[in-house]
């Protein structure tokens, strides 16, 4: 694996950006009810939400797991990007409604009033080991194989620790309200890095 080596600017834009997007994340932080928390007062405009889930799904394993597979087995790997479009729309249509409906604030609450507690217990531990196990684990995993082209020096555990914290750091504080603004300035600079990243590929094949 080549190695990059950073300039003394390199690393200064780097701390700023971790340091800044921490900072921004815990001033736009809401929690002063459980509505606030989990819901961000419910008063995101649809474009930012939109960015928000756009942000949610383009990360550091889609950027470097669906390319990386997709030179390996061609497009077929982008499959299953184009059935959530389906299933999305779907979902919008006929269960949406229910939900908004029902004024919860997560699906383990709205399972308990459908069903019983035991429905929302099951949901909620499948869903947290879920998550840690599939979409967190690759997350930073794949963050980690950047992180360490960049810095060899540092071993991918502390890598993959700094990264958990750096999120940490903002989200468990602040809330949806915090994640929600801090993924539409990373969704236009992740959106802005791959046009230029497109850019370059092309010009050296």
């Amino acid at each position: 694996m080549k190695e990059i080596g950073l300039s003394p600017i390199d690393g200064g834009i780097i701390i700023i950006y971790l340091v800044g997007i921490i900072w921004y994340g815990i001033k736009r932080g809401k929690q002063k009810s459980s509505e606030d928390y989990f819901l961000a007062g419910r008063n995101m405009i649809w474009p930012i939400v939109g960015i928000s889930l756009f942000a949610a799904n383009i990360g550091s394993n889609t950027l470097i797991g669906l390319t990386s597979e997709a030179y390996n087995t061609n497009l077929a790997v982008y499959n299953y990007e184009w059935m959530a479009a389906v299933v999305l729309v779907f979902f919008a249509i006929f269960f949406l409604p229910f939900y908004l409906r029902s004024k919860v604030y997560t699906m383990p609450e709205f399972l308990e009033r459908r069903y019983d507690s035991r429905s929302r217990y099951y949901f909620s531990t499948i869903t947290i080991i879920g998550n840690v196990i599939i979409d967190t684990a690759s997350g930073l995993y794949a963050g980690n194989l950047i992180l360490k082209i960049i810095f060899p020096e540092l071993d991918s555990t502390i890598i993959i620790l700094i990264l958990a914290a750096a999120a940490a750091a903002y989200t468990i504080p602040g809330g949806l309200s915090s994640v929600v603004h801090t993924e539409v300035i990373q969704a236009l600079l992740l959106f802005a890095s791959s046009m230029v990243l497109t850019y370059f590929c092309f010009s050296e094949v």
